[in-house]
């Protein structure tokens, strides 16, 4: 993310689970695990939107602009399908609250 002007190493990338959420989620099974799996995935997704978002404001290709674009509605989406997957199975959906500050943490 050091093109991002916030360099960090991949394992601290806003959205990215740590070893321990990783240890918690093999050791889980049934509901636990759905639930544990679609909170990171969400997460991950936040995160992609965030440096998706920063690509679309400052990339210097119109190309690039054009598909980090893309990127960050496409992740959005899939954000909105992982929490009515959520809801389906009986989980509360993650709050909005708690994915924007992830979908903005780094953008400009």
């Amino acid at each position: 993310m050091a093109w991002m002007d916030h360099p960090v190493r991949p394992a601290d990338m806003p959205g990215m689970p740590t070893k321990a959420e990783l240890a918690q989620l093999d050791e889980s099974s049934g509901l636990e695990a759905d639930d544990l799996f679609t909170h990171l995935m969400i997460r991950h997704h936040a995160g992609g939107i965030a440096m998706a978002n920063y690509a679309a404001e400052h990339g210097e290709h119109s190309g690039v602009r054009a598909l980090a674009r893309t990127m960050a509605r496409v992740q959005g989406t899939e954000i909105n399908e992982i929490n009515a997957r959520r809801v389906a199975l009986g989980l509360p959906p993650v709050p909005r609250s708690e994915i924007r500050k992830l979908e903005t943490v780094h953008s400009a």
